[in-house]
């Protein structure tokens, strides 16, 4: 499996030379690469999510080729349709989306990738590596109330895909 962002995490990896510097936001490279690893026989193809800004000086923040990417169910539906066999996972938190949406979006890529996808479950809270919005402070909870709160929204998201 390889996890990326969709490219990879390191913020200067751009500057090697022979890089791609607007990989993350260049479908026909990203379409390359996992055909690449499907061909390597990769089982999956992991796609992790943020949901707020890094926390990074602005001036990093401009330079930087890891800040942002496509939204990742949006980009694994796209690379569903140039793939086969690899399994297509992001990650997805119901702390902050109605259960009954996510599950309604993986069931999306699901069918479309024709049962190739897969749901990183996380519960997520004010991370010290990320800038909170008003709304995602305010929706951030203790961890045990997390923990609660992704419990419920997994069994929801299990109940309207299988209602879907």
């Amino acid at each position: 499996m390889l996890s990326c962002s969709p490219v990879g995490i390191h913020t200067a990896w751009w500057r090697c030379l022979g890089a791609y510097p607007d990989a993350n936001f260049n479908l026909r490279d990203l379409v390359r690469f996992i055909q690449t690893l499907e061909r390597g026989c990769f089982d999956a193809f992991f796609m992790a999510d943020h949901s707020a800004v890094l926390n990074m000086p602005m001036a990093a923040l401009r330079r930087s080729a890891t800040a942002t990417s496509f939204e990742p169910l949006t980009l694994l539906s796209a690379l569903a349709m140039a793939t086969q066999r690899i399994g297509l996972i992001a990650t997805a938190s119901t702390t902050f989306e109605e259960p009954y949406h996510v599950a309604r979006r993986f069931a999306s890529l699901d069918h479309a990738s024709e049962g190739r996808a897969g749901w990183n479950v996380v519960t997520m809270g004010v991370a010290v590596g990320c800038r909170a919005t008003p709304a995602v402070a305010s929706a951030a909870r203790s961890a045990g109330r997390r923990w609660n709160c992704g419990s419920t929204g997994t069994e929801g998201a299990g109940q309207a895909s299988l209602n879907a």
